[in-house]
C-alpha cells in the first residue's frame, strides 16, 4: 500500500527512498521547515521523528552554523554540497555532522534533500591520531617506519635531532643505506633472523652522524601486521644513550681505581698487621723467661727467708708471685691469639659432629664433680681447618661449662640451623628437638642454604648492650673474680671464623643464658 501510494504522492515516494538511506535524511520546504525525516536523523538528534517533522531545521544548528546553512540554501544548489555543522536536539553535547544539501522540484514546488553524515567517530579518530602525531613527534625518542622493503616512510623530529638527517632527505629511502650502522655480514644476518622469526629485535649500536660524531643507540624495532597477518612495514624506536654509556664508562674507571686503591690500602693494612703481630709474638715470647724468673725466685725467697721476713713482705712477694702467674697466663693467650692469625689456614672435609663429641667429652670429665646435661644435635659436616675448628668448639663449650657453673643443673645444647628458601630449618628430628632452642633472631642473613652451629647454656648470660665487647681482646663482661679467664677466647673464635670466611654472633639475656652461633665459609 506504501509503494503504491508513493506511485500517486512524489512526497511519499521521498520518504521512502530517505527511510531507506543508511545515514540521517530530511526533506526541507523552501523556507527550511522539515517535511520528512528518517528514523536515523531522529537518532542522531535523540528525538522521535514526529518531534522534528514539522519544525524548521534551523533551531536544530548551532547560532554559528544558521548562517552558513542559510547561505548554502539561498544559493539552492542543484548538486549536494557539503557543509561540516554542529546539530543540537536532546543530545548533552552537539552533534559534529556533514550535510549534503541539494535543492529539488517536487509537484512544481522547490524543496531541499539534506543528507545527514555522522562525524563524531571520525572526529574521535582525528582527534586520536593527532594527539598520538604529537606524541610521536615530541618524544625524545627517534621513531621511524619502514615498509616491507625498509624504505622509510616516517621520520619524527627525535630521529633528525638523534642522526643528523632532515626528514626530506631520508624519506623512501633504504634505511640501511642511510644508517649505515657497524653491523658485520654475520651480525646483520642474525639480527635479521631474529626480527624475521620473533617480530621484535633489541640491540645497542653505535652510530655515526654525517660528520662523523658517534652515538650509543638503544633500539627497538618491531614488525607491523594487518588485521590479515600479512606483514606492511617495521617500525623502529631508537634512544641515545651516549651519555650514560659516558657515565657508565666513567663509573667502571671509577670502580677499577677504587678497587685498586682498597687493594693497596688492604695490602698495606695487612702489611702493618702482620708486623705487629709479629711484634707482639716476639715480645710476649721474650717476657715469658724474666716473668717465669720472677715467679721461681719469689717461690724461693718465701721458702728460704718467709720465715725472718715481716708479714706485710711475705705478702707483698706473694703478690708478686700471683701477678707474675697471671701476666704468664696473659701472655700465654696472646699467643695463642697470634697463632690464631698466624697459623696456616687448612681446609679439608671435617666431621664436625664427632670432633664436637670428642671437646665435649674432654670438658665434661674435667668438670666430672658437676651435674651438666649435655644434649649435642645433628651437626653437618663441613670444609675447614681440624686445628683451628677445634680451638673454636674447645672455646664455646669451655665458655658455656664454664659460666654455668653456679647452676644446679647445667643444661648444654650443640646443634645447627640450616636457612632452605628462607626458612630456618633445625638439624634434628622435630619430636626430640632440645626445649628452648630457636633460630637465630638477630639480622644476620647466611647465604642460601647457609648452615649455622650453634651453644646453648642456661648459664648467667649477658647483657646485649655490651655484645659489641664480647670478641674483643682483652674484653671481659664479667669480673675476673666472678669467672677466671683472660677475655682473649671468643677473640680467637672470631679471629679463626672470619678466617673461615663465616661470621660468629651471640644473643643473650642477664641470668638467662646465652647461644653463640656461628658460620664457616664455604
Amino acid at each position: 500500500m506504501q509503494l503504491a501510494n508513493s506511485l500517486v504522492d512524489p512526497a511519499a515516494a521521498l520518504h521512502v527512498l530517505i527511510e531507506g538511506v543508511r545515514e540521517g535524511a530530511a526533506i526541507l520546504s523552501a523556507d527550511w521547515v522539515i517535511l520528512s525525516c528518517n528514523r536515523r536523523l531522529a537518532e542522531m538528534l535523540k528525538l522521535e521523528c514526529d518531534q522534528v517533522t514539522g519544525r524548521p531545521l534551523l533551531p536544530f544548528l548551532t547560532p554559528d552554523d544558521q548562517p552558513r546553512f542559510a547561505a548554502l540554501a539561498q544559493s539552492a544548489p542543484e548538486d549536494f554540497q557539503n557543509l561540516q555543522v554542529r546539530l543540537v536536539g536532546n543530545n548533552a553535547f552537539p552533534l559534529p555532522a556533514e550535510l549534503a544539501v541539494r535543492a529539488l522540484w517536487l509537484n512544481g514546488t522547490r524543496v531541499f534533500s539534506v543528507l545527514v553524515t555522522d562525524l563524531s567517530r571520525r572526529r574521535r579518530a582525528e582527534e586520536q591520531l593527532a594527539f598520538q602525531s604529537f606524541l610521536v613527534r615530541n618524544v625524545h625518542d627517534a621513531i621511524v617506519a619502514m615498509d616491507r622493503d625498509f624504505r622509510i616512510t616516517f621520520w619524527n623530529p627525535a630521529a633528525e635531532r638523534l642522526t643528523g638527517w632532515t626528514s626530506e632527505a631520508v624519506l623512501s629511502r633504504p634505511a640501511m643505506d642511510v644508517l649505515r650502522l657497524p653491523l658485520s655480514k654475520a651480525d646483520a644476518a642474525r639480527s635479521w633472523l631474529q626480527l624475521k622469526s620473533t617480530g621484535h629485535l633489541e640491540k645497542q649500536v653505535v652510530y655515526h652522524r654525517p660528520d662523523g660524531t658517534p652515538v650509543f643507540v638503544e633500539s627497538t624495532t618491531t614488525a607491523l601486521r594487518g588485521d590479515n597477518g600479512m606483514l606492511i612495514g617495521y617500525v623502529a624506536v631508537g634512544r641515545d644513550i651516549t651519555e650514560r654509556k659516558r657515565s657508565e664508562d666513567e663509573i667502571r674507571h671509577l670502580n677499577t681505581q677504587l678497587e685498586q686503591r682498597v687493594a693497596e690500602r688492604t695490602a698495606e693494612l695487612e702489611s702493618a698487621n702482620q708486623e705487629l703481630e709479629a711484634f707482639a709474638y716476639s715480645v710476649s715470647h721474650d717476657l715469658r723467661t724474666p716473668l717465669a724468673s720472677m715467679g721461681t725466685f719469689s717461690l724461693m725467697l718465701l721458702h728460704d727467708y718467709g720465715a725472718q721476713l715481716p708479714e706485710p713482705a711475705r705478702l707483698n712477694i706473694h703478690l708478686i708471685h700471683e701477678n707474675a702467674a697471671a701476666m704468664e697466663r696473659l701472655i700465654q693467650a696472646l699467643l695463642a691469639f697470634s697463632r690464631s692469625t698466624r697459623q696456616p689456614l687448612h681446609r679439608q672435609p671435617v666431621a664436625t659432629e664427632a670432633l664436637v663429641r670428642q671437646v665435649a667429652e674432654e670438658l665434661r670429665r674435667a668438670h666430672s664433680g658437676r651435674e651438666i646435661e649435655l644434649s649435642i644435635g645433628p651437626l653437618p659436616d663441613c670444609e675447614a681447618d681440624p686445628i683451628l675448628l677445634r680451638q673454636v668448639w674447645t672455646n664455646l663449650l669451655s665458655n658455656a661449662f664454664k659460666f654455668t657453673r653456679d647452676r644446679q643443673v647445667a643444661r648444654i645444647e650443640i646443634g645447627s640451623w640450616k636457612l632452605e628458601v628462607g626458612n630456618w630449618k633445625l638439624e634434628t628430628d622435630p619430636d626430640s628437638r632440645p626445649p628452648g632452642v630457636q633460630p637465630p633472631t638477630s639480622n644476620f642473613q647466611p647465604p642460601t642454604s647457609s648452615t649455622v652451629y650453634f651453644v646453648r647454656d642456661n648459664g648467667v648470660g649477658f647483657d646485649m648492650a655490651q655484645a659489641q665487647k664480647l670478641f674483643g681482646v682483652f674484653r671481659r663482661l664479667h669480673a675476673e673474680e666472678e669467672f677466671e679467664g683472660t677475655g682473649v677466647g671468643l677473640a680467637i673464635v672470631d679471629r679463626i671464623v672470619r678466617r673461615h670466611g663465616g661470621r660468629v654472633w651471640a644473643e643473650a639475656a642477664v641470668d638467662q643464658g646465652a647461644t653463640f652461633f656461628f658460620t664457616l665459609g664455604g
